[in-house]
């Protein structure tokens, strides 16, 4: 299912157009990164929250898996409290940190002895071979009983366990970067007729920052005036090739629009 998108407070329109659920856009990023920062209750100083930079690795069902020491402070705190989150953020190229996507994890931190963790998670971080085998190191699981989500401006909500274990990541996930930088390249004059075709949006300037199965996200510069928006796709799109033909497609229209 997907959702509507919302009006921001600030100004920047998000259109009422579907998009993927916070759900796929918790399970998008969280398989397009592999660090976070991992939350964990202070055994030193109680009350107050201790941060870690904290890579991590997927089980089958999505829940981070830690390679941490006994040493660590965060490992220290977990054994006295295991209530913990990890917080995943993904770069924005378009230099506005607030309207990059970003999500918490909350849930309980225990130790795993599960067999298939160790080569899931030398898959994900192949240099963890030079310590996996210290004594002191082992290997934890996050089990997630909650996730926010923050999709850019206006775009954020909950997440319960259930629908967390039903979402997917986007099918488009691996090549999203790519087809952002082809678009603004090689494209900016097709961009500028979808916003106004599409959006109604008569703009001096417009950058794609989001693609997803459903559609496509711009920033929109109209004089000194800057905008969000959102373009649907007329279907659901699963690959490189989807994109192209649906891209394709939808400028061949906004030109025939155009002269008509």
């Amino acid at each position: 299912m997907a959702e509507k998108g919302k009006q921001h407070a600030t100004g920047s329109t998000m259109s009422d157009i579907p998009r993927p659920t916070h759900g796929e856009g918790v399970k998008t990023l969280l398989h397009s990164q592999n660090i976070g920062t991992l939350s964990t209750h202070s055994s030193h100083h109680d009350g107050y929250p201790f941060g870690s930079m904290m890579p991590y690795a997927l089980d089958a069902d999505d829940n981070p898996l830690f390679l941490i020491s006994t040493m660590a402070v965060h490992t220290q705190n977990i054994l006295k409290n295991p209530k913990a989150s990890l917080y995943v953020a993904a770069p924005n190229a378009e230099g506005e940190p607030l309207g990059a996507a970003r999500l918490t994890l909350m849930g309980d931190v225990s130790r795993t002895e599960n067999d298939d963790v160790r080569s899931i998670y030398l898959k994900a971080h192949a240099n963890a071979r030079h310590w996996v085998d210290f004594d002191d190191f082992s290997f934890y699981r996050l089990a997630i009983k909650q996730a926010y989500y923050v999709g850019g401006f206006g775009v954020m909500g909950w997440i319960d366990h259930e629908a967390y274990l039903a979402s997917s990541p986007d099918p488009l996930r691996k090549i999203a970067a790519d087809v952002i930088e082809h678009m603004n390249n090689d494209h900016a004059d097709a961009l500028i007729l979808l916003a106004k075709h599409q959006g109604g949006i008569d703009a001096d300037e417009v950058r794609m920052i989001g693609v997803d199965r459903l559609g496509f996200d711009v920033k929109v510069h109209i004089g000194e005036q800057l905008r969000s928006a959102r373009i649907s796709f007329p279907n659901s799109v699963d690959d490189a090739a989807d994109v192209r033909s649906v891209f394709v497609a939808m400028v061949q229209q906004a030109r025939k629009s155009q002269k008509t």
